[in-house]
């Protein structure tokens, strides 16, 4: 799944601490 950098930035901008502790998880998994 394949997405835009700009629609990456977006959610990040949109909910980086939340998306960040997400996204930090999934590569511990």
């Amino acid at each position: 799944m394949l997405i835009p950098k700009k629609v990456k930035h977006r959610k990040w901008h949109k909910g980086r601490s939340r998306k960040r502790t997400v996204e930090t998880r999934g590569l511990d998994l």
